[in-house]
């Protein structure tokens, strides 16, 4: 029951709701009076939106991202947007550094007088982990070298979520990393290596080196000397400064051990000493 002849025959945006009209005609001199009318329904409109991302739905860690909405629905100032990330509200959006995994981000609105409520978008951000480097360092690159050397291997790792681990033949060895070490004559596999974690991924090095074994040293010594008169006391003396070898005396191809580096008296001959392993 309101005059809207301003408005007869021209454009308008209504809200949404319904409307009665009613187009009516007073008395005149030639014409009785008249009513006609009709109901308009204006049904609420579903707004459009869409989430916003800074960079992509698929980033590796660490990258920050700033998510948010975006939106052009006129006359909705009674709509509320909302952005929700696993189902836990984000207000308008946020800026955000994820951990590796995979989240779910949706729009919504509660709608208003003109608009109805709607899930707007959905989106799925998928943060992927960061490639792991590990380096294994030796000071000595030779892939065959004798017994006796002293080498050092260093493992490092860029994991920050996780320690370097140093494995030799399979056993954990780290402490030998950044060590010198002597190590036994055999086929070494040293092996750089750091786990995956929540943000990380696996990484590792690996060397391959033989130690042969060294030509031991071998000291064969006779006291006084090895041309004597008999009745003088000999002692001949097998030996090596190597800690690890035994050495084996032998005269005239018998085992002599009893007598390594022990006075005797020989009778008159020729004899065959000899010093071995």
């Amino acid at each position: 029951s309101t005059d809207a002849t301003a408005h007869n025959g021209n454009f308008m945006q209504l809200g949404a709701g319904i409307y009665n009209y009613s187009c009516s005609l007073a008395v005149s001199e030639n014409y009785t009076a008249f009513e006609d009318w009709n109901i308009m329904t204006i049904a609420k409109a579903i707004p459009i939106g869409a989430l916003t991302n800074s960079l992509a739905w698929t980033v590796t860690y660490p990258t920050p991202v700033t998510i948010g909405l975006s939106e052009s629905n006129s006359v909705d100032a009674d709509v509320t947007y909302t952005v929700y990330r696993d189902d836990v509200s984000k207000g308008t959006g946020e800026t955000i550094t994820l951990g590796a995994g995979t989240y779910t981000y949706i729009l919504n609105t509660t709608g208003g007088a003109n608009f109805t409520d709607a899930l707007l978008d959905t989106q799925v951000m998928t943060v992927n982990k960061a490639s792991s480097v590990c380096t294994l360092m030796l000071d000595n690159t030779t892939p065959s070298y004798t017994y006796g050397t002293a080498l050092t291997a260093t493992c490092i790792c860029d994991n920050p979520e996780a320690p370097a681990n140093l494995y030799r033949n399979g056993i954990l060895a780290n402490a030998e990393n950044n060590t010198a070490v002597v190590l036994p004559a055999a086929t070494h596999t040293y092996v750089c290596n750091v786990t995956a974690t929540e943000n990380y991924t696996t990484s590792s090095d690996m060397a391959v080196f033989t130690v042969n074994r060294a030509i031991p040293n071998l000291n064969l010594v006779s006291d006084p000397s090895w041309s004597e008169t008999y009745g003088t006391l000999t002692n001949v003396s097998c030996s090596s400064p190597d800690a690890e070898v035994l050495p084996y005396l032998e005269i005239n191809s018998t085992d002599a051990t009893a007598h390594n580096g022990n006075f005797m008296q020989l009778g008159a001959g020729i004899y065959n000493y000899s010093c071995s392993l």
